[in-house]
């Protein structure tokens, strides 16, 4: 497949998915929670361990003075809390609080519902082959965050492990 055709294709299906699935999301968050400070939240959480500022910013993709500002608000909202470094008292350390965690539990069985909408209009082979395309893409980045981690270029920060590596 050249490079062209993949562009066209992404191109192409961009504004389907920002429909189906971007868009709805934004709508669904609530308690104040923005997309940024909800991708936070999970990084947080999928690490297994604290993160620095610094190590949230490089897997954000975002620079240092926004994650700040992103954190003052996930400190205040109480889905996240600083902690003092015990072997160097001048690093701060972020971890995601039990509000957080309930807070993606409560929205994964109740807000995304509407994602639920569209997945029940789709016959049970395009149930299937869409679930199969999507775990493609996803463990295409998977494998390039592992790259990007092993160059450096991204904290170690494990995602969320698949339920029996199927969709649900």
């Amino acid at each position: 497949m050249q490079t062209n055709e993949i562009q066209e294709l992404l191109l192409d299906t961009i504004p389907a998915w920002h429909y189906w699935f971007a868009r709805p999301f934004k709508r669904m968050l609530n308690d104040g929670v923005s997309l940024d400070m909800y991708y936070c939240i999970q990084s947080m959480r999928r690490s297994g361990r604290t993160m620095t500022m610094t190590e949230l910013a490089n897997f954000a993709r975002m620079p240092k003075q926004q994650m700040s500002k992103l954190v003052d608000k996930l400190v205040e909202g109480g889905f996240a809390e600083r902690l003092s470094d015990p072997d160097d008292r001048r690093v701060i350390r972020l971890r995601a609080t039990e509000k957080a965690d309930e807070y993606v539990a409560s929205f994964l069985e109740k807000d995304a519902a509407e994602f639920r909408a569209f997945f029940d209009q789709l016959e049970g082979e395009e149930r299937e082959t869409f679930c199969t395309a999507l775990r493609t893409i996803h463990d295409t980045f998977e494998a390039k965050r592992k790259r990007m981690i092993e160059q450096g270029k991204l904290p170690d920060c494990p995602p969320q492990t698949k339920k029996e590596g199927h969709c649900r």
